[in-house]
Formats: structure tokens, sequence, C-alpha cells
């Protein structure tokens, strides 16, 4: 099992399409299919879509795209197939789902997206690839009104930072309100990802 999953994923063995997605049984999913397992069967916060994204079972998740799959089922939490595959970093199902129709800018619980699912877990192939797609790059939660690039600081991500400052992300973001990137970066000990947002012009209103 994919070591980023917690235990709560884990499916029993009541449910066979989810089981078979879990265990990447290509044919098995496709028969249980024809045979007329449900494609969106919600257990919990997990359709089986869920399921391959967050593992990356990219042929899995072609096979239940194929059988009508919603690109963008969400489970208990509101989160997507995109939101999973983003914050995980998988590339390829990043990539699949977008192709098929996922929305990039579709919310979970307050106000996530899929690109601040990335920006949280320091994951920059898959936040370029939103943000090639369109994903809004001044998008904030609501929970604290943090933007990607305070996620990228908080996680430490130079590499999707400096993504985000090229596509004209705001450095000094939340300067009236809470900490602002360069206090993220310099409060977590991120000192080259703290030297390149003082670069770009960031400030810290608690300096």
């Amino acid at each position: 099992m994919y070591a980023g999953v917690s235990q709560a994923y884990q499916v029993n063995e009541s449910s066979p399409l989810h089981r078979a997605v879990e265990d990447n049984h290509a044919e098995r999913v496709a028969t249980l299919l024809n045979s007329g397992a449900d494609v969106d069967d919600i257990m919990g916060d997990w359709a089986p879509l869920h399921r391959a994204a967050a593992l990356g079972h990219v042929e899995i998740a072609r096979i239940l795209l194929e059988a009508g799959a919603t690109v963008d089922i969400k489970g208990a939490a509101g989160w997507t197939p995109l939101h999973r595959a983003a914050k995980l970093g998988h590339e390829n199902m990043t990539v699949l789902l977008i192709d098929r129709g996922a929305d990039v800018q579709v919310e979970g619980i307050q106000g996530w997206t899929p690109l601040l699912r990335a920006a949280m877990a320091g994951q920059a192939a898959t936040g370029r690839i939103l943000i090639d797609a369109g994903a809004d790059i001044h998008v904030s939660n609501s929970a604290n009104h943090w933007t990607p690039l305070h996620w990228a600081a908080f996680s430490g991500s130079v590499a999707l930072s400096e993504v985000l400052l090229s596509a004209g992300a705001d450095v000094n973001a939340n300067m009236d309100k809470t900490r602002t990137p360069l206090g993220l970066a310099t409060h977590y000990g991120h000192d080259d990802l703290a030297a390149l947002l003082r670069k770009s012009g960031g400030g810290d209103p608690n300096d």
C-alpha cells in the first residue's frame, strides 16, 4: 500500500471493486464493472477513482473513467480524485484527470483546491501541472487565508515557490492579516526558501 495513505484508507473484503482497485488488478476491475459493479461506489470518503488516484494506478483510472466514473466525484471530506493525486505527487495521474475534464479549481472543505493541497505537501511537479492547466495561484483556504505560496513556504518547497513566483504569485500576500510566505519560511527554518522570498521582495509583518 502507498506509504502516504493512512490506515483509514484500507478497504474490507466486502467491496470487491475497491479491493481490486487497491490491488492494481486491471483485469479484475474490468470484469467487475462488466458484471454491473457501481463505478462510483462510495465508501466513506472514497470512490474507486479516489483510490486509483491516491495510489497512482493510471491504467485502473483509465478503465474506471472509460466505464463512466465521475471525474470530480467527492467523498465525505469534499476531496476529488484530483485533490488526492496532486497532493500525493502523482504526475501522470494528475495529467490524466485534467485531460478527462477534472476541474482544477474544484473546492473541498474550507475552500481547499488541488493546488493548495499540492502546495501543502510541497509537490512541485503536480503543482506546475495544475498551474499550467489554469489553476488560480492567488486562491486561499478559508481557515487561515493562506495562498499556494504560503503553503509552499510552509512545506519548504523551493521548486514550487519558484514556479509560483514566476507565475505572478504575491510574495507579500496576507501582510495585513497573518504570516506572509517569508514569515512562514523563516518560522519553519527553510533558510534557502527565505532567501529566495527576500530576493523576490518578500517581507514579514512580524519582523
